[in-house]
């Protein structure tokens, strides 16, 4: 497929991955959707495996490539976790985690679920 397109279809994977598909046409774009849905199996276990979202381009695009990050004025800090036991979830005793956030560059200190990343019914955080 060349670079020029006409219509695109979006898609964020719970696991966090963002699927594009680009098409010249509506014929081009069901077959492309198709070939996505046949491929969600393995999107799915590279996700799990890895444990960290990553971007799937089709052959022959540039990835996009950021600037460096804008200066932030938080300093590290080191957030020790409240004295005694923290908080439980049906999976047992939670978490704590500190530190500064990549996407906002802002400090963060929150109680997590003990189960693995990406478990489906893992609890939500409880910010600190």
């Amino acid at each position: 497929m060349s670079e020029e397109w006409k219509l695109q279809a979006s898609f964020k994977s719970p696991g966090g991955t963002l699927i594009n598909v680009r098409a010249g046409s509506g014929a081009e774009l069901e077959i492309l959707l198709g070939d996505v849905k046949e491929i969600t199996t393995q999107i799915s276990a590279v996700e799990t495996e890895l444990g960290v979202a990553h971007t799937i381009a089709p052959l022959g695009t540039t990835p996009f490539t950021q600037g460096p990050a804008p200066v932030q004025n938080y300093q590290a800090q080191s957030v020790q976790p409240p004295s005694g036991t923290g908080p439980t979830c049906q999976h047992g005793n939670r978490i704590f985690k500190s530190g500064v956030s990549k996407s906002t560059g802002k400090p963060y200190s929150m109680w997590v679920c003990p189960t693995p990343q990406g478990t489906p019914d893992q609890c939500k955080p409880a910010f600190a």
